[in-house]
């Protein structure tokens, strides 16, 4: 279950980044320092 939900999420940030670019990836670093259980690693390749 907790494997499910972390992949969703992964795949949410991808998804995020490649669509927007480098405001995506700024979108995604500013949900993550709102304690929303997203994975910064995922995030900070992009970055």
């Amino acid at each position: 279950m907790l494997h499910q939900m972390t992949l969703i999420l992964e795949n949410t940030a991808t998804e995020l980044i490649s669509t927007l670019g480098h405001w995506g990836i700024f979108i995604a670093m500013m949900i993550e320092s709102m304690c929303i259980p997203l994975p910064s690693e995922v995030i900070m390749l992009f970055g």
